[in-house]
């Protein structure tokens, strides 16, 4: 048998502004982990004025920090493809200098909204964003695509540089070697970069792919398209019961019932709008309980009907527990017909436990609504 070998990536991502010092001091904190984390690739977010800081003091035909950063600690080869530098553009193509009006910033939140879906898309790849390095929204942004399309391996951090280094013009990364520079508040001030602080710091951030459709996550939507599909998938549970068709409606769809299910799920319903938590639940073997609900179920089929007479000899002792299970087992299978994930929201729960398990609805009462 011949297996495919899925050769692994290692994508950094950041954002780089008017201090690309950003993507050394991450390089340098990734090397400085257990085990190192040394990316393969070295993608870099950026507009036209970055472009000219990154090509004066990163690469090799300006300062080349990366390469003396590499050099000095005998890391990996380590170089930024000219390809993996991504320079924000307008519609007409053109190199934006700076991120500040609605119309940039939306240029922004798209490309990166594209790079982390391609990126993260791609089963070979293993993603690290660096939120540091430019402005504010650009993080941002960077962070919210992460929480949108990031995997389980992939990560989000934040490059913590003590305060005298931090956006220092000579400081790059900590040398391993004395190297004295001075302080921008205190001129006369020396520092010694050889000590100075350079950390990493991973920020955890909820994963929402996971509850995407493949289409979804793999389909090439702007920023502001993506952000109102997961909004549909989030949005505010409703729960509406149709007394008068014996419609029950969950998020918009009808969840098609029988009229036995529909009027266990109507009593439910009816008890967690009427009484306090934990008075609103209800147990086994309980003959009042049993009354209650039968009250319900005449309601909905009537008084002679069979279905009704058959109950009522079943629940004079009671409602047994099998019964319970039974009922709160069609309910789930019915909601999850029609919600899928989402069905998990209106289910039946069950609080404490054995044997002496209650059981009840768990949504807020505000998002039920019962109608004739």
């Amino acid at each position: 048998m011949i297996y495919r070998q899925i050769i692994m990536r290692r994508i950094l991502i950041l954002p780089v502004g008017l201090i690309p010092q950003v993507v050394t001091e991450a390089i340098y904190a990734l090397a400085m982990e257990t085990p190192q984390w040394i990316p393969t690739d070295v993608v870099l977010i950026t507009t036209a004025t970055g472009l000219e800081r990154i090509e004066t003091q990163l690469l090799p035909e300006g300062d080349n920090w990366l390469g003396k950063l590499v050099e000095e600690y005998e890391l990996p080869e380590i170089t930024i493809n000219r390809k993996e530098i991504k320079v924000l553009e307008d519609s007409t193509c053109t190199p934006i200098k700076d991120t500040r009006s609605e119309r940039e910033l939306m240029i922004a939140a798209n490309t990166i909204t594209e790079l982390l879906r391609e990126y993260c898309n791609d089963e070979s790849t293993e993603v690290h964003t660096v939120i540091s390095g430019a402005r504010t929204a650009l993080g941002f942004y960077l962070g919210y695509a992460m929480s949108l399309y990031g995997r389980m391996d992939d990560r989000l951090s934040h490059v913590w540089v003590h305060p005298e280094f931090e956006k220092h013009p000579s400081f790059f990364y900590p040398h391993r070697d004395s190297r004295t520079i001075y302080s921008l508040s205190s001129p006369e001030k020396a520092l010694e970069a050889s000590q100075a602080a350079v950390e990493l710091v991973d920020i955890p951030f909820v994963r929402l792919r996971y509850g995407l459709t493949n289409q979804q996550i793999e389909a090439p939507l702007s920023f502001t398209d993506l952000i109102q599909t997961v909004q549909k998938r989030v949005k505010t549970p409703e729960l509406v019961f149709a007394t008068k068709s014996n419609k029950v409606f969950a998020d918009g769809h009808e969840v098609p019932m029988p009229p036995s299910t529909f009027s266990w799920f109507l009593w439910l319903a009816l008890r967690h709008v009427d009484y306090p938590h934990p008075d609103n639940l209800i147990k086994a073997n309980d003959a009042t309980l049993a009354l209650e609900y039968l009250d319900v179920y005449k309601s909905i089929v009537g008084e002679m009907s069979y279905e009704y007479e058959t109950a009522s000899e079943i629940l004079s002792q009671g409602i047994e527990r099998e019964y319970i299970w039974e009922k709160n087992s069609r309910i789930k299978k019915n909601l999850k017909c029609v919600l899928g994930e989402r069905a998990d929201i209106y289910d039946v729960a069950s609080f404490s436990s054995r044997p002496n398990t209650l059981y009840g609805l768990d949504i807020k009462r505000s998002h039920i609504r019962i109608s004739n």
